[in-house]
């Protein structure tokens, strides 16, 4: 137990401390942290992995604006913003980076068997990056970018991996991420092949929801409530690719949060019961290991008995929120 004490300072919107682990080589390890204010008497719970089985990982490295010495907290960069790497006790002049564009796949409803695998044997494009000389001219290009202390594009064992996942991110903004992100409920036929300017592609995203509301308040309180979620998706299962794109930011969207959340270092258990009795709609995610992310789970298919997923994709189709802890709005 670590105590800390903060000055209030409005300017100031996070606080960076310093908390002594032991560790030991060869292990990996799942903190559960539990910060709490003491004149509030409330308390915050969160997890994290900390990864002490290979080389080198993230945990590492700091990643920080160059321009105002900020801290990078999440290990997408951020558009237009030059930033610094560092080694926590190594000084480093270089690192060779390896690119794999932005093209992964989208998960399956759960009642399929989801066989696709994302091909990360060969890298788009591979070069040395200086550590003094960084610019986000080099990594605007949407993708991975894995920064290895090792000339080997076949080994990840030493090194961290960065994303670009577009400009707005974790929102989805543009005409084409709208469009993208509805493939859960269907997709919009609509929309023209060749669309330059994106008016068109957002006229027939707007038809889209408004069929479903058949009225234009409802239809902004369905759209909202959706694309709300995928950027809470984005925002906490996030991995090597966009959270809205993973099992757990599927069922997510499409089902919200759960009744019950049980959580080990291996799985994560996801429980829908809106009666309150039976045994109702479980979900169990595998922790998987990936080089570029420590937060990878995949849906553990073969353990589900029932998924309610035509019931819930229908009600969003007929414009209703899904919300299974209470039910439907």
């Amino acid at each position: 137990t670590t105590t800390f004490k903060f000055e209030k300072d409005p300017d100031k919107k996070y606080r960076i401390v310093e908390v002594e682990l032991k560790s030991s080589p060869g292990n990996n390890y799942l903190l559960e942290i539990i910060t709490t204010d003491l004149n509030r008497k409330n308390s915050q719970y969160s997890f994290d992995r900390m990864d002490r089985s290979k080389g080198r990982s993230l945990q590492d490295y700091l990643i920080y604006n160059k321009a105002t010495n900020e801290v990078n907290l999440h290990s997408y960069i951020k558009p237009g913003i030059d930033f610094g790497i560092k080694h926590y006790k190594r000084n480093l002049d270089s690192l060779y980076v390896m690119f794999f564009a932005e093209d992964s796949y989208i998960s399956l409803p759960p009642y399929l068997d989801d066989t696709l695998a994302d091909n990360f044997e060969l890298p788009d494009s591979t070069w040395i990056c200086h550590l003094d000389s960084i610019e986000y001219k080099n990594f605007h290009k949407e993708g991975i970018y894995f920064f290895s202390e090792l000339n080997d594009p076949s080994d990840f064992s030493k090194g961290f991996a960065l994303f670009n996942f577009g400009e707005t991110f974790p929102v989805v903004r543009t005409p084409q991420e709208l469009a993208e992100a509805v493939k859960y409920l269907g997709k919009i036929d609509s929309i023209p092949g060749s669309d330059s300017t994106g008016k068109l592609t957002k006229l027939a995203i707007d038809n889209f929801w408004l069929d479903k509301a058949n009225n234009i308040d409802k239809s902004r309180e369905l759209l909202k409530a959706y694309y709300n979620r995928v950027m809470l998706a984005n925002k906490y299962f996030t991995s090597y690719k966009k959270g809205w794109k993973t099992d757990r930011g599927m069922i997510f969207i499409i089902y919200g949060l759960p009744d019950y959340l049980f959580k080990s270092g291996e799985e994560e258990r996801w429980i829908y019961n809106p009666q309150g009795i039976g045994t109702g709609i479980e979900f169990i995610f595998k922790y998987q290991e990936n080089p570029f992310t420590f937060n990878h789970y995949i849906l553990d298919r073969d353990k589900i008995k029932v998924t309610g997923w035509d019931d819930a994709v229908e009600m969003w189709n007929k414009g209703e929120i899904i919300y299974y802890q209470n039910g439907l709005e």
